[in-house]
């Protein structure tokens, strides 16, 4: 399969449903079409219309179309280029949490809020728009899709 827009590899450890864990590689734009610089993951995952993405999978080397609803997490290192600029502002809030997934695998973390200190509570950010959510957790930024998430609670 060729990639015919300039793309860039990042790698996370990908969790899919019914499946596993895997290191697989994502291919993000090398430009953003809603800020200067790069896409970020977060874009990719929540805002690229398309269902099925192209991804490789580490061990085999062999690059598959994924449907982003079988993404249960992906996690990427802390410093990863992926991630989303906060463009030097600070979270509105910043809060623990505990992922509980449907199949009993929990995420433990902090959540950041970016957004107007009304919609500051973390049931406003998790009925808000788009199927991932981010996790800073002791392994990386983990996006969480929602979809699979059975109970989220402050610790």
């Amino acid at each position: 399969m060729d990639i015919k827009i300039p793309r860039r590899t990042i790698t996370a450890k990908v969790f899919f449903h019914r499946y596993g864990e895997e290191a697989c590689d994502f291919f993000l734009a090398e430009s953003s079409e809603r800020h200067q610089g790069p896409e970020t993951l977060d874009e990719f995952l929540n805002l690229d219309p398309r269902e099925f993405i192209p991804i490789r999978m580490r061990d085999s080397g062999n690059i598959v179309l994924i449907s982003k609803k079988f993404i249960e997490a992906a996690t990427v290192p802390a410093n990863s280029p992926a991630l989303e600029s906060d463009h030097g502002v600070p979270p509105t809030r910043e809060t623990r949490l505990r992922a509980t997934m449907t199949d009993d695998r929990t995420y433990q973390g902090v959540l950041r809020i970016f957004s107007s200190a009304v919609e500051s509570r973390v049931t406003d950010f998790m009925n808000a728009p788009g199927a991932f959510f981010q996790l800073h957790t002791d392994a990386g930024v983990c996006y969480i899709n929602k979809f699979y998430l059975s109970r989220i609670e402050e610790i």
